[in-house]
């Protein structure tokens, strides 16, 4: 949702999850969790989502694919953040 989805993109994706905010406060540790996973190219996060994005997209390349997985994080992230300290 975060990264292949042009419509929308990260700050979409936070707008999203900012309106379910109280929903979500049972998964809080996985939110806080979920930046350190994709904080290096051999984290798990970035390798997962390469991996299975090039088992969609084989003529992908798969450090670009890590590194783009690695920023729309970041981006995520820093947007919920900001988002919840208004």
């Amino acid at each position: 949702m975060v990264l292949n989805n042009d419509a929308i993109g990260s700050a979409g994706a936070v707008s999203h999850v900012s309106n379910l905010l109280d929903d979500l406060r049972p998964f809080q540790i996985a939110l806080m969790e979920l930046r350190p996973a994709f904080e290096h190219v051999t984290d798990f996060g970035p390798r997962a989502y390469a991996d299975q994005l090039l088992l969609n997209h084989p003529d992908r390349d798969l450090e670009e694919a890590k590194a783009d997985a690695m920023v729309a994080v970041r981006r995520f992230c820093d947007r919920l953040v900001e988002h919840v300290e208004r």
